[in-house]
């Protein structure tokens, strides 16, 4: 069996134990990108749970999570987004009728709140953005059914380069 790059199917220079080279795409491979006979690298393994703690990640580490991942962290992202909009509103409707300063108080927290988790949404967006070439309006369970349909269905044939035509075989 011959070791090949997980990305372009070459033929790859064993550098050290656990590190490969491949010329064709100039790079060091670890052993997980390091495959045999032009199979193509392994799909990450993606965790569809994600819950409302995920939002407390740090922007480097929301940027290697998986696209699915990330897609649907957004729509909790947005959630949240609209919950902080609502409670901020409640405050402010709550001080107009009541003129108690105390509510002020609150609506500018729950305002701070709303500004963290619209934050929060921009970076998600941005990220997933970059990814998808543009950022979904909606994400619904559609959207994220026809995604993982297209995970699921997508092209795993090695990659293998024909060097000769096939010929054809005359009919008798």
């Amino acid at each position: 069996m011959t070791k090949t790059c997980g990305y372009c199917g070459s033929k790859i220079e064993k550098i050290n134990d656990k590190q490969y080279y491949c010329e064709f795409c100039t790079m060091t491979l670890s052993e997980s990108s390091v495959k045999e006979n032009g199979e193509r690298v392994d799909l990450k393994v993606m965790q569809y749970e994600m819950s409302v703690s995920d939002l407390n990640k740090t922007t480097p580490e929301l940027m290697v999570l998986s696209t699915i991942e990330l897609l649907h962290l957004l729509t909790l992202a947005r959630s949240e987004r609209s919950k902080a909009y609502g409670l901020m509103n409640t405050f402010w409707k709550a001080q107009e009728v009541s003129e108690d300063e105390e509510y002020k108080k609150f609506e500018s927290e729950a305002g701070k709140e709303y500004q963290l988790a619209t934050k929060k949404v921009f970076v998600i967006e941005n990220i997933v953005g970059k990814r998808l070439g543009y950022i979904p309006q909606r994400i619904n369970k559609y959207f994220l059914a026809k995604y993982m349909n297209n995970i699921e269905n997508c092209n795993t044939n090695p990659m293998v380069i024909n060097k000769e035509r096939r010929r054809k075989v005359a009919a008798k």
